[in-house]
């Protein structure tokens, strides 16, 4: 993947198919991409206040946001006719943020992937889907795995506004806990102003089953030995998938050195 530092600029525009490595800080930071394009970009202990993407008709953006350090921002997405943007973020430290996606035009597609590993930090995710026209599709993902002292909010909220009919809103968060004062709670909403769409939602939050415990206990390991194993089995498809494969070893390090 390029390269590229961002605290020497304001905006990004792309207009050909790339891959981009970013980091760096900035206070504000745009991204604008054209029609037709497919791009890949990931955001590595990037430090943004306020960051506004928009991407064009028929354009696909995927687009994998990493934190090992603390962190808190805004992100904005516009999405216009047939864009697609396929969001993953993956934090092992204290993050505070709030996104916006708004569905702007008939076929945009917004497909969201969110793991929050907490040891002993106070995580607040805030993701608002809005849905402004017809035809338009969200599906997000919360899975939170809270330590110690570890606390994670999810606060989902799906909106599909009157008039915009054949429109689908899914989200689901997911929890583990694993600590005797660690904390995940979730706030899945949907406000429909409009009868002819999907919606749904769904929460589980509770600690590791002990079934599932006791099964592998019985074949050798110990208790932490398969607490290990099954939160590996979580965070490794994250992982697996992330833009950039040298980074995988070095993100798989810090989350595992937590737990």
């Amino acid at each position: 993947m390029k390269k590229l530092n961002i605290e020497e600029k304001d905006f990004l525009q792309i207009s050909e198919d790339t891959e981009l490595f970013i980091s760096g800080q900035k206070d504000f930071f745009k991204i604008d991409i054209a029609e037709n394009v497919h791009a890949k970009i990931l955001f590595f202990n990037t430090q943004i206040n306020f960051l506004e993407c928009k991407i064009a008709h028929n354009s696909c953006l995927y687009f994998d946001v990493v934190s090992l350090f603390e962190k808190k921002s805004k992100i904005k997405f516009d999405l216009q006719e047939h864009a697609q943007l396929h969001l993953k973020n993956i934090s092992s430290q204290k993050i505070e943020e709030e996104t916006i996606i708004n569905l702007n035009e008939e076929g945009a597609d917004f497909h969201g992937e969110y793991l929050i590993l907490a040891n002993d930090s106070q995580n607040s995710i805030k993701t608002k889907i809005i849905h402004n026209a017809q035809k338009t599709f969200s599906d997000i993902t919360n899975f939170g795995i809270a330590l110690t002292e570890g606390n994670i909010n999810f606060e989902t909220i799906g909106k599909i506004e009157k008039g915009k009919s054949k429109s689908i809103c899914n989200q689901l968060s997911r929890g583990i806990i694993l600590g005797k004062k660690a904390e995940i709670t979730g706030y899945p909403i949907l406000l429909i102003d409009e009868y002819d769409v999907q919606a749904h939602h769904g929460m589980t939050i509770g600690k590791i089953s002990d079934d599932e415990l006791f099964y592998l206990m019985s074949r050798g390991l110990t208790k932490k030995q398969a607490e290990q194993l099954i939160i590996s089995s979580i965070i490794k498809p994250f992982l697996d998938t992330l833009l950039d494969e040298d980074l995988r070893e070095e993100v798989e390090k810090s989350m595992y050195s937590l737990i």
